[in-house]
């Protein structure tokens, strides 16, 4: 599964849930766990370094 398809499915079962969604901070830990990274990379020229 490509990381587009599984935001894709990730995405409505968060909006599912009242007043829930995928914050910056969580989108940015979702993708760069999906693509192996570390913290410090994952982060890496985002507010969250």
């Amino acid at each position: 599964m490509e990381l587009k398809e599984a935001l894709s499915t990730v995405y409505p079962i968060m909006l599912s849930k009242p007043g829930r969604s995928l914050n910056d901070a969580e989108t940015v830990l979702f993708k760069g766990s999906w693509q192996d990274l570390i913290y410090d990379d994952m982060v890496k020229d985002t507010p969250l370094a």
